[in-house]
Formats: structure tokens, C-alpha cells, sequence
């Protein structure tokens, strides 16, 4: 039978063996405490695929890019060149940088003083080459991209001749000053091609936000949510095959709120950059789950109120059910009337299954305190019914939800529409209970979920309205 997630939690009261208790009623514990949850750690890598960066440079970088006249000597011998894109940007890594083969076309007009007159050639002449570029790929304190674009060499296609009066002239080396002294705007371009596609600090700030924003884990009943604060954050960013990996770990504290509890407030504040140094991409989540009795009780009688017990004549109906702490557990105190007719003590402790993943109550007793003679007569129907009824109540099989949380992490991020067309993907999580303690006014339970998470940035084809399919994001 399915409850809400503080039954789950309830289902685990009663691990060892109940001993049989005194008629008195168990006395309530005095502790109030508050378990210290541990935080979280959340290591989400995202991924840009480089084929998906060049179609940005190749959109962006169409067309002629260089138009100048450059004067040669002081007789006014000049020249005017155009260089323009040719064929795709290609991008690959090489050792630690991003490598960029940028084919390109030059056309020239030369202009050369003969004898006190101007000659030039009628037709441009038209050159090719590929320049090669690399650039280290950082992010700043404010997590905005750091790119430090260089050009590395200039390989020739085919070569710059001008025949002009007779004279054939070798365009190289003029060509390459030329494009030597536009280096930087190049560069630049291609910096800011890459500071729009990439939005280091865009994405952070998205993923910072989002995944604070509350998950429901529960579909019926009681709404229950699952709300992550978050704490601190450090990123990186990496090569991992043909893709850039921007790999940020996020610490936070994670908590579950029942519909009746305030949410915790959602931390704005994104901290400054801080260098990711560890190589671990796991998911370590520690998820506190603070229950009141109150909310236990108003549910259980709910669920049970005026419940009737009946066997071999005999019958009595629950007319009020508690449940406080006390030093060893949990002891609940049900109200019957009828054949048995007084009050019963159940009392235990908590217990979890990791094996079934479930929450249990594991050898029930009970003592009465009651002044009807049919009591020791109809023990049979206490043992039979009341107890069997009460620990169907209390078994709670945690696997479906354990198998539905990846998916709520994954609808959670994407709803806050982090990166560029996100594809969360979650590992499945193993979790299982940490901690455990019952207070005078709740039960205390952290959980430890651990798994893998990615986050995959869907590719685009800048020219028209077509997309790719999304590549494979490794693992």
C-alpha cells in the first residue's frame, strides 16, 4: 500500500524485537536534538560538443573579414588584399588547447611604381591557405570565459604570384605581415564567438538556481518536496573526447517539506569561481527528512480511525491511535472499544531492509491496560489482527520510489531550462538510511542517495531552423 513519503519513514520503527511491555504507558523521551546533515555533493559535467562550436564559427565567421591596403615602400608601391572564409572551421583537441583549422581565400591588387607609372594587375590575384589557431580555454572570477586565442602558423595552399611588367612577385611574405597584423582582430572574433556559445557563467548561474528550485517526490496524499539549498560550487573546465566538459561540483544541504513545514529559502548568491580539484563525477546526495508525530498521527487516524476487529465473535474498533518517542524508539498507543475494550502499548524501534529496501516493523508485542475480563481471553485477537493490520500500515517498500527520484532530479533541472536545450541524464541512485533518531517531537531520518549525473547541451545547426540529433555524452 502506498503513503506518503513520512510513512515511509514510519515504516521503520521497529527493528529489533519488541520486548513485552508494562501496562503502564512507555514514558515519552525527553530529547530534542537535530541530526546534523552532512552536505551534499553534486558533480553535474556539461557538455559541449565541438562539432556543435564549429557550426557557431562557421555562422558567425562568414564572408571577408580583412579588407586592407597596406603600403610597401616609399615609392608607393601598395597593395590591397581581401581574405575571406573558404571552406568550414574545423576544431580538435591538441594537449590541452583547442586547435582551429581556418581555411581561407586572399585575393590582391597590386600596385607597383615603374619609371614614375602606376602598374597593377587587371585581375586579383587569388591565394589560399588555412591558418591555424589554438586558444586555452579558462573561466575568470566571475565565471565568465577566459580565452587566450593565438595564431600558431599559416600553411599555403596555394601560393601568391603577381606578374607585373615582366616581373613575377612572390606575395608571401607580404600576405603573412598582413594577416599578422590582424591577428588580433581575428582572434577577438573568434574569442567572442566563443564566449557566446559556451556562457560559462550563464549556465552556472542557471545550474545554481535550478537545482535549488523544490521537487515534489510524491504524486497523492500529503505533498512532500524534496529542497536542495545550495552551498558552494567549484567548476572546471576539461577535455573529454570530442566534447569541452564544463565540470562543476555543487555542494548543498538537501531536505524533504511536508506541505504543513515553511520551504527553506533558495541561496541567490552565486559564489566567485573557485577551480574544481578533484576528479570524482559522482552524486552523493544526503537528503534530511524531519517528521512530526503530529503529522504522523493526524495520517495514521485518518487511515485507521474506527477501524473494526473481528474474529470468532469477538470484535473491538480503534477509536484513537498515538504515536510519541520514547528512550529506545517509538511506542503508539492505540484506544480500542468493544470485546477489548482499554488501551494497548505497541513500542519498537526503527529498521530498514537494504536488501528489499524497505522500512518495517519487525516482531510487534503489545501489553493492556484495561479493566474488561475478555481481555486475556481475546489476546488471540489482538496478536492476530490488531497487530497484523497496524504492521501492513507500517511496511513501506521504498523502491519505486528510489527508482522514480533519478527522473524528479532530471524534471526538476530541466524545468528551469539550465544550459542550452538541456539532456539531464541520472544514473540510477542507491539509497539507503544513514541516520536515525526520534525526538519528543519528530522522527529524524537522513538518507544517502549516491549515483552519476551528466548534463549534455543538445547540438544545432545555426543555418536555418534543422537540428542535429543529440550526440552521445560519455561516461
Amino acid at each position: 500500500m502506498k503513503k506518503a513519503f513520512f510513512l515511509l519513514l514510519l515504516s521503520a520503527w521497529c527493528l529489533a524485537g519488541c520486548e513485552r511491555i508494562k501496562p503502564e504507558p512507555p514514558p515519552a523521551t525527553a530529547r530534542d536534538t537535530e541530526l546534523l546533515l552532512p552536505l551534499s555533493t553534486v558533480n553535474l559535467p556539461v557538455y559541449y560538443h565541438l562539432d556543435s562550436l564549429a557550426a557557431t564559427l562557421n555562422n558567425k565567421m562568414q564572408g571577408t573579414f580583412i579588407r586592407q591596403w597596406v603600403r610597401l615602400n616609399e615609392r608607393g608601391d601598395s597593395l590591397y588584399i581581401e581574405i575571406a572564409r573558404t571552406r568550414p572551421v574545423t576544431i580538435r583537441w591538441k594537449r590541452d588547447k583547442l586547435a582551429f583549422a581556418f581555411p581561407v581565400r586572399v585575393q590582391g591588387k597590386f600596385i607597383k611604381h615603374v619609371a614614375g607609372i602606376k602598374v597593377r594587375n587587371a585581375t586579383p590575384v587569388a591565394m589560399e591557405m588555412v591558418l591555424h589557431l589554438a586558444t586555452n580555454v579558462l573561466i575568470n572570477k566571475d565565471w565568465n570565459l577566459l580565452t587566450q586565442t593565438e595564431l600558431q602558423r599559416i600553411v599555403w595552399i596555394k601560393d601568391p604570384f603577381l606578374k607585373i611588367a615582366m616581373v613575377r612577385i612572390n606575395m608571401r611574405k607580404i600576405v603573412e605581415q598582413t594577416i599578422l597584423s590582424n591577428r588580433e582582430a581575428l582572434s577577438g572574433k573568434m574569442d567572442q564567438v566563443l564566449h557566446d556559445r559556451l556562457a560559462t557563467r550563464n549556465v552556472i548561474e542557471k545550474l545554481w538556481n535550478d537545482i535549488q528550485k523544490p521537487i515534489r517526490i510524491n504524486k497523492k496524499g500529503t505533498e512532500v518536496w524534496l529542497k536542495p539549498t545550495a552551498q558552494d560550487l567549484q567548476a572546471r573546465l576539461a577535455r573529454r573526447g570530442d566534447f569541452i566538459a564544463l565540470e562543476a561540483e555543487l555542494k548543498a544541504y538537501v531536505r524533504t517539506v511536508l506541505e504543513t513545514q515553511e520551504m527553506p529559502a533558495t541561496n541567490t548568491v552565486l559564489p566567485p569561481y573557485k577551480a574544481k580539484t578533484t576528479d570524482s563525477d559522482s552524486l552523493t546526495l544526503y537528503i534530511l527528512a524531519r517528521v512530526p508525530f503530529r503529522n504522523i498521527n493526524s495520517l495514521l487516524n485518518k487511515e485507521l480511525g474506527n477501524h473494526t476487529f473481528s474474529a470468532k465473535g469477538y470484535t473491538a474498533t480503534l477509536k484513537d491511535l498515538d504515536v510519541y518517542g520514547t528512550d529506545e524508539g517509538i511506542a503508539i498507543r492505540l484506544q480500542l472499544r468493544g470485546d477489548v475494550d482499554g488501551r494497548v502499548y505497541l513500542r519498537g524501534v526503527l529498521a530498514y531492509d537494504t536488501v528489499k529496501a524497505v522500512f518495517f516493523v519487525q516482531k510487534f508485542n503489545f501489553d493492556v491496560d484495561s479493566e474488561n475480563s475478555l481481555v486475556t481471553s481475546a489476546d488471540w485477537l489482538l496478536h492476530n489482527n490488531v497487530l497484523e493490520v497496524v504492521n501492513e500500515k507500517l511496511r513501506i517498500h521504498t523502491q519505486p520510489w528510489i527508482d522514480q527520484l533519478p527522473g524528479l532530479i532530471e524534471k526538476g533541472v530541466e524545468n528551469g531550462r539550465s544550459g542550452d536545450k538541456i539532456d539531464l541524464q541520472v544514473a540510477a541512485l542507491d539509497v539507503k538510511p544513514q541516520q536515525i533518531i526520534v525526538t519528543k517531537n519528530d522522527v529524524q531520518v537522513v538518507l544517502k542517495a549516491t549515483g552519476q549525473a551528466a548534463i549534455g547541451l543538445q547540438q544545432k545547426v545555426f543555418t536555418g531552423k534543422k537540428k542535429k540529433k543529440r550526440s552521445k555524452i560519455p561516461v
